[in-house]
């Protein structure tokens, strides 16, 4: 029964380190960008513009390539504006998108940038892509969650074992390409669409 027992402990050690190597393989599998030949998918979807912001050949739409906190500093790149990367509470998020659009005007750019509302935002998910659900060509350094002007009105939050009911907004999350509800005090990323 001894030698029996023995052997059960060898394959359980076994069986962890061959789970260990898959999951070491899947998660490898997993960091590789968007592939463009897939059957159905329309590469080449986003033109750049040459000014930090690409259209969307099906949408029409004109997005901002870095995150609201990011600048393009060279043609593939973003970099933080200041000292640090900012994510914003849905609110504050609003308020920057109108500073941003005096600077634009103030500048002589136009100033028509807005929060996507949430089907506008879920239409640069690219289910294709493995390592973030977004061409990363087209919006390099991408964050992962960001905010939509869709609000939510009073969705149910479960914290510390109390279920409240908050005020909210409509995300997505670019590391899964799902559309999710966030309280408004949370601090998410910001793409701007025009």
């Amino acid at each position: 029964m001894r030698d029996f027992f023995k052997g059960r402990a060898r394959s359980r050690r076994g069986s962890v380190v061959l789970l260990g190597i898959a999951l070491s393989f899947s998660m490898t599998v997993q960091a590789t960008p968007c592939s463009d030949n897939i059957p159905g998918k329309i590469n080449n979807r986003f033109t750049d513009n040459g000014n930090g912001t690409v259209t969307d050949t099906v949408t029409r739409l004109i997005w901002q390539r870095c995150d609201l906190s990011l600048e393009m500093k060279v043609a593939n790149s973003c970099s933080t504006v200041g000292s640090q990367y900012i994510s914003y509470s849905w609110k504050d998020a609003l308020n920057e998108v109108t500073k941003f659009n005096i600077t634009e005007a103030a500048a002589g750019r136009p100033a028509t940038w807005r929060l996507p509302n949430i089907k506008e935002l879920a239409t640069i998910v690219d289910m294709n892509c493995t390592y973030m659900a977004i061409d990363t060509k087209a919006f390099p350094d991408p964050s992962t969650t960001y905010w939509t002007s869709t609000p939510v009105i009073q969705f149910d939050v479960i914290a510390t074992g109390i279920n409240q009911r908050q005020n909210g907004a409509w995300v997505v999350d670019f590391r899964t390409g799902v559309e999710d509800q966030t309280a408004v005090g949370t601090a998410t990323s910001v793409r701007l669409v025009r």
